[in-house]
């Protein structure tokens, strides 16, 4: 059973609390943009290794502008916003920092530029009062990948889940 409760304050994404270890019935079977594997990844993260704290899946940023071709046009500009608005995987609010997590089936490089990128846009945006701890949350490690987010400052946590295509090719 999940020991965590669905906190409908509103903001941006889905949001989680953790209470007592443990996560309540309301837990969504599904989040959105997460592939079904990321989100086989965030169950269990969420269930075993999730700090305590408030989390928000599928936090999006506010799309930076409108192209002219579209501004003036109230229903283009709703779905240019939609569109373009960029998604981090899950913020987590903790008594002392904020946390920007990427989940991903294999340690990506992907993973790095774009929680460097997160990181960036979220202090532009929300200007926090708390430090921002950057984290990878993967199913399957890279080593190399894994060394150079490490480097970067970024926290990795593989959690040893085979990804897709290696269960396929039966590894």
């Amino acid at each position: 059973m999940l020991n965590w409760l669905i906190n409908e304050t509103g903001g941006p994404g889905a949001s989680y609390k953790k209470i007592y270890g443990r996560v309540s019935p309301g837990a969504p079977y599904r989040i959105p943009h997460f592939k079904r594997e990321e989100y086989e990844i965030a169950l269990q993260w969420l269930q075993k290794h999730a700090p305590d704290g408030t989390i928000h899946f599928d936090w999006r940023l506010p799309a930076r502008y409108i192209p002219l071709s579209v501004q003036g046009n109230p229903e283009l500009e709703e779905v240019w916003r939609h569109l373009k608005q960029e998604r981090i995987d899950a913020v987590v609010f903790t008594e002392n920092e904020i946390i920007l997590v990427e989940i991903k089936d294999v340690v990506r490089k992907s993973a790095i530029g774009q929680l460097i990128h997160y990181k960036k846009r979220f202090e532009e945006e929300y200007k926090p009062d708390k430090p921002i701890r950057l984290q990878i949350v993967a199913g399957e490690d890279d080593p190399v990948v894994r060394k150079t987010a490490e480097e970067q400052g970024i926290d990795v946590l593989v959690l040893n889940i085979p990804s897709r295509r290696k269960r396929i090719l039966g590894f």
